[in-house]
């Protein structure tokens, strides 16, 4: 079994393709995704900006559940909460929009 597990797991980084049975931290992977997935998340991301008066709204509304959920994680972040809240919405956009460009998407991750 063990062997199974190293043969898939070499397969999967000569591929280069993500596996989400397996959870790999020596590459990233690129997210490839069907395409009814990509628009279900894309619709759901955009139902979800649309739950706050402004895109700074939805920002601050998940930058708060972040801190909600891990406190400690608060004295890491220097820049004012206003700022990184749209830096947060701008990045996650940035992925959610790429979803159907694995590529782009991991490029966009990794910068």
């Amino acid at each position: 079994e063990a062997e199974e597990a190293e043969a898939a797991q070499e397969t999967t980084i000569a591929s280069g393709i993500y596996n989400a049975a397996d959870v790999n931290d020596q590459i990233f992977e690129e997210l490839h995704m069907s395409e009814s997935s990509t628009r279900d998340m894309q619709l759901a991301w955009e139902a979800f900006l649309r739950t706050g008066a402004t895109r700074e709204a939805a920002g601050e509304a998940l930058y708060s559940a972040v801190f909600d959920a891990a406190p400690s994680l608060q004295s890491l972040f220097k820049t004012p909460r206003a700022v990184m809240a749209m830096r947060f919405i701008n990045g996650l956009n940035q992925i959610v929009a790429s979803l159907g460009d694995p590529t782009q998407m991991k490029i966009i991750v990794e910068t």
